[in-house]
This record gives structure tokens, sequence and C-alpha cells, in this order.
């Protein structure tokens, strides 16, 4: 007769135990993955454009009758870089602002989702109307050369909310403030665009006239006061408008800038020559101003550099010299 020897309950429940938390590990820790190949410059773009295209659209946006999108897109597909995020107005189509994106450190396929890159905040890119508005400002005298001196800036229309940025990072005794009458539109731009307003950057969702006119009664003085507003219909471009850019206004700019600031102006002209839309401001500004037209390379927009004082264009040279020690690569 065989004797069966009884194996202790403490046996089972350390049995029991190991098979639950083997099966709790299995189930609940995610397995090792294996290291990601980390790509070259070229092959990492490559796999980006394989993915999404040379432009990928992250988000749109119609306020009133005008409509906006923000997309990412290769700037030059010939040597694949660098990747922008740029603001286009769809009717009549235009690039209204752009900027330039921070690639990851690590370039891995997981990596290429650019819409969780970082805007640089230090450079402005050749050739783009943020680069016409800030050699304007430049050549009227209200921004200086100087990138430690104390400058008031009035930005009005977001659509130069990268300028915000930009100036905000490389002045950094600079004080901004931001006017944007569609506050829709205000909070797209600053989130796309990544605009965090501080103590030295503040932004108003207000009607930019309103605004003006109550910061020339209580005595604000600006350096620079950058103007992109169009709030008509694209189909009334050319912009800004009388209802824009009211005489009123333009006196108030004038008293608030003084005889050493710049009144910094985006024509949005849709293909019309420059020059006959400047005719059609001219009479009205130069009542205030000394003004010089910067005709860009694009259709859509140009810039009117304005000041009281006489305009010193043979610094144009030194300017931009100092602009592209600022800039990245060319719009071509």
């Amino acid at each position: 007769m065989k004797c069966r020897l009884k194996r202790p309950r403490i046996y089972y429940a350390f049995l029991i135990t190991v098979v639950t938390l083997s099966l709790c590990i299995h189930f609940l820790v995610p397995p090792t993955r294996k290291p990601e190949k980390i790509l070259s410059s070229f092959e990492f773009y490559k796999l980006l454009v394989d993915k999404y295209g040379p432009f990928r659209i992250l988000d749109e946006i119609c306020v009133e009758e005008n409509c906006y999108v923000v997309r990412d897109a290769l700037a030059n597909p010939l040597i694949m870089k660098p990747f922008e995020r740029q603001l286009l107005q769809t009717k009549p189509p235009g690039i209204r602002a752009i900027a330039l994106l921070q690639a990851p450190t690590v370039r891995v396929a997981s990596n290429t989702d650019s819409s969780k890159w970082m805007i640089v905040r230090d450079k402005v890119v050749d050739g783009s109307l943020d680069f016409m508005m800030l050699e304007a400002a430049i050549m009227s005298g209200g921004l200086s050369l100087d990138t430690n001196a104390s400058i008031k800036v009035l930005i009005v229309g977001l659509g130069s909310g990268t300028l915000a940025n930009f100036i905000h990072f490389r002045w950094p005794s600079a004080t901004l403030i931001g006017l944007e009458r569609k506050v829709e539109f205000a909070r797209f731009v600053l989130e796309w665009f990544q605009i965090y307003h501080d103590y030295r950057l503040k932004i108003y969702g207000v009607v930019p006239s309103e605004k003006i006119a109550k910061l020339a009664k209580e005595g604000a003085t600006f350096n620079v006061v950058f103007f992109n507003v169009c709030s008509m219909s694209y189909h009334s471009i050319p912009c800004p408008s009388i209802e824009d850019l009211s005489e009123a206004t333009i006196e108030r700019v004038a008293e608030m800038i003084g005889h050493t600031g710049a009144f910094v102006i985006n024509l949005m002209t849709n293909g019309v020559d420059a020059t006959a839309v400047y005719e059609q401001q001219k009479h009205r500004l130069e009542r205030h101003f000394n003004c010089i037209l910067l005709k860009s390379k694009a259709t859509y927009n140009s810039v009117l550099s304005c000041s009281k004082r006489m305009l010193n264009i043979n610094r144009t040279y030194e300017i931009n010299k100092f602009l592209r020690q600022l800039t990245t690569i060319s719009m071509g």
C-alpha cells in the first residue's frame, strides 16, 4: 500500500501567487521596445515627407468672410529642410506669416509628427513678410540695432504674431502690446504659433481703432507700430481700407510714435501693383510721415516704412547684414 504525502496548503498559495504575478507582469508591463534607428537629417525629413507629403494642414478657421489655415511645410524640397509653420489665407491664397520649426534633436521615426514640434523664436525667414516688416522698422529708426535697447512696440493685427515672438526673444528689454479684433482668430494664432503673453507681451481682443484711441488718450508712446489689418472681405483688397486705417487712427499713431518712431504697414495687394496701392494711401499718410515702399517678391504683400524724420536708405546694407545674422534659410 502506497502512502501519498499531502503537500502543505502554503505550497498551493505560493503557486497561485506566482501565476497571478506572472499574468500581471505579462499584461500590465509593456514589452521592451528595441531602440529606434537614429536617422540622418536627410533620412528624417525624407521619412516625414513620405508620411505626410511636402506639407500638411493642421487646422483651419473661418472668421466672418475670411478663412485661414495653418500648415507645416517643407521650405526647400531639394535639400529636405527647413520645416516651417505657415499661416495662409485661402481667399485669395497667400502666406500671411511663417515661423521656423525646431526639429527634434533625436531624429527617429516616432518623432516625425511636426504638430508637436516647438517654434523657433529667435529666427525669422529671410524674404518673408516678417523680415520685410523688421527691415522697414529698422530703416525708419524705430527698431534699434542694439538688441539691449528698451523699446516699446505696438502690433496691430496678430497676423504679425510671429513678429511678437521674435522681438520678445531678441530684444529682452522690449515691451509689446498686441491687438486683434477677431478673438477666435487671436486664439488660433496664439495656439499654433506658441505666442505666450507675459508682463512684457500683452494681447488684447479689441477693436484696434478703439484701443489705439484709448492708448493715445492715456499718453502712451511707442518706438514702433506694426499695422497688419484687413477687416474687410478679401474681395475688397487692397488693404488696409479706409475703415481699417482711418484718418483719426493715422493721427493718433503719429502722436504716439513722435519724431523718432516708425509706422510699418502691410499692404495686402492681391496681385495689384504695390505702387498703385500706395497711391491710394499716399495723400493721407504723407500729411504726417515720410514713407518708403518696400516691394515684396510675392504678389500679395508689400510694406510701407513710415517716419516723421527722413529715412536713411543708405543703411540698407548694414540693416540687411544685421537681419541676416538673425534669419534662417532664404525663401528663394
